[in-house]
């Protein structure tokens, strides 16, 4: 049970039970702390890409350059502290540490996701939630959180 929500038990496959559980209002609030990684991925891909554009057209100086290297660092940073966390959360299964570095740390889509686990997409939010939960739980305060300190 989480908080006044129920857990929702699902059918998976192959006899396999899936248990929904909700998000925590901590699980919740690292979610939307998390949320930059995915957006700054997507504006580093696009930047490289415009960057590619750039040097097919023999154009030796991009616009976007500073503003790439800028972003690069931030997220390396990022990735490296999130990845620790991630480490040193005990309580997740390898295949919740397998989400959370595709979605936050690679930056993929849900469908990619699925895709490389060879899952539907109801069974990865069943276990990016509960990979969520467990990560929050085991921080405290998402303020105390080593990701967002500086």
């Amino acid at each position: 049970m989480c908080g006044s929500l129920p857990d929702i038990t699902l059918k998976e496959g192959e006899g396999k039970t899936l248990v929904y559980r909700p998000l925590t209002l901590a699980g919740k609030e690292l979610q939307n702390k998390l949320r930059p990684c995915v957006e700054n991925q997507k504006k580093i891909l696009k930047i490289e890409q415009e960057r590619t554009v750039y040097k097919e057209q023999g154009l030796s100086a991009s616009p976007v350059g500073e503003e790439w290297k800028e972003l690069q660092r931030e997220m390396t940073a990022l990735r490296q502290k999130l990845d620790q966390q991630i480490n040193e959360t005990d309580a997740l299964s390898p295949e919740e540490r397998q989400i959370i570095r595709l979605r936050y740390l690679c930056g993929m889509k849900w469908e990619e996701i699925t895709r490389t686990l060879y899952l539907t997409r109801e069974p990865v939010f069943v276990r990016h939630r509960a990979a969520l939960n467990k990560l929050a739980a085991g921080w405290g305060s998402i303020e105390e959180c080593s990701i967002y300190s500086q």
